[in-house]
């Protein structure tokens, strides 16, 4: 239903968690390209930064690149984040609770160094009173500046212990970055 990037004509796909066999390279995730036949292309290795807290002790945490979205000159805007909410009382909650978004723009085609060199375009953090778990994006429409526009959708997890919502971002692009 969705149809490939342009001129490479690739789909793009990566665990949202490292892979469980990776436990000498943490936050080692494997960015993995499908032809449009659906057979395998290649396989690139991309590290996440590092989580700001743990899971221990919360009612909700989720830590991972939830999001890649393929550009049509190749490159990738990649989506990492986490979200952590403690648990303990509602005041507990709306102190520590936060969900942090970093996008990365990365460049499989020309990147030889084995593990993806990454350049951070953008970082927001929202708090417990606009908790927000952004887990899936894609490019929208071009404007008439020629800004392309990237939607991102959060998902309310369920509630994730009583404060997250559905929500939606709007980034403006210029030839890739924000």
């Amino acid at each position: 239903p969705f149809p490939p990037n342009a001129p490479p004509g690739l789909f793009w796909t990566t665990p949202e968690a490292p892979l469980l066999e990776d436990p000498f390279f943490p936050r080692l995730h494997r960015l993995q390209s499908f032809t449009i036949d659906g057979r395998p292309a290649e396989r690139f290795l991309y590290q996440a930064d590092e989580p700001i807290r743990s899971a221990a002790g919360t009612v909700a945490y989720v830590f991972g690149i939830p999001a890649v979205t393929a550009l049509d000159d190749g490159r990738l805007l990649v989506l990492e984040r986490e979200v952590y909410v403690p648990k303990g009382s509602l005041w507990d909650k709306l102190q520590k609770a936060f969900s942090r978004h970093n996008l990365y723009l990365v460049d499989p085609v020309n990147d030889t160094a084995g593990i993806l060199r990454k350049s951070l375009l953008c970082s927001f953090q929202t708090g417990a009173m606009d908790l927000a778990d952004f887990e899936g994006m894609c490019l929208g429409p071009t404007l008439a500046d020629d800004r392309r526009t990237l939607v991102l959708i959060a998902d309310s997890q369920k509630g994730s212990g009583g404060l997250t919502n559905e929500a939606g971002e709007v980034i403006l692009l210029t030839d890739g970055r924000p």
